[in-house]
């Protein structure tokens, strides 16, 4: 299943606005595994699903993504996010905006962050059997084996990344 193009609607109300995608029985796609595919998503967007793979390309705003038995890739995202799965991977590419608060909550897999732009994040890592890398200058606040708390450039966006059984990569 593909999704391209979505926009928000020009909307004045000051409730905000969400597009939401929820799958409950994932088709399968051409690689053989289940998802959902959105791209070019301009707006707040969330999505969920079970035993299926949640994967976006291009997105402008916020993104809400939960899923269990899969794995969340982001990629070409400009904004906020929010992403939690059990056993899958999270791996996501892009800006991070200033102000936003992000979240990447894993279990039984890796999380791999690149950042586009120059960013400006202030950063809690940590994962419970893994290792932490970060190839990006950082004043840190906090090392300890698996836990690490510090500021990429001017730390205007937060980022908070939990993982089990996964190492942490952060470039």
């Amino acid at each position: 299943m593909k999704f391209q193009n979505i926009h928000q609607p020009n909307i004045t109300h000051p409730y905000r606005f969400l597009l939401y995608l929820r799958r409950s029985q994932p088709q399968p796609s051409s690689l053989g595994t289940r998802h959902a595919c959105p791209f070019n998503v301009k707006g707040d967007f969330r999505g969920d699903t079970s035993n299926g793979a949640l994967d976006i390309d291009g997105i402008e705003g916020s993104a809400e993504l939960r899923t269990s038995n899969g794995a969340i890739d982001v990629r070409n995202a400009v904004g906020e996010v929010d992403l939690q799965t059990s056993n899958g991977i999270i791996s996501f590419e892009g800006e991070l905006t200033a102000g936003g608060s992000n979240r990447m909550v894993t279990t039984n897999g890796r999380v791999d962050v690149e950042l586009r732009g120059s960013p400006s994040i202030s950063m809690d890592a940590s994962t419970s059997n893994g290792e932490i890398n970060i190839t990006l200058p950082i004043t840190t606040s906090l090392v300890e084996k698996n836990h690490i708390v510090g500021t990429i450039g001017g730390g205007e966006a937060t980022l908070y990344i939990r993982t089990s059984n996964g190492d942490v990569t952060i470039r």
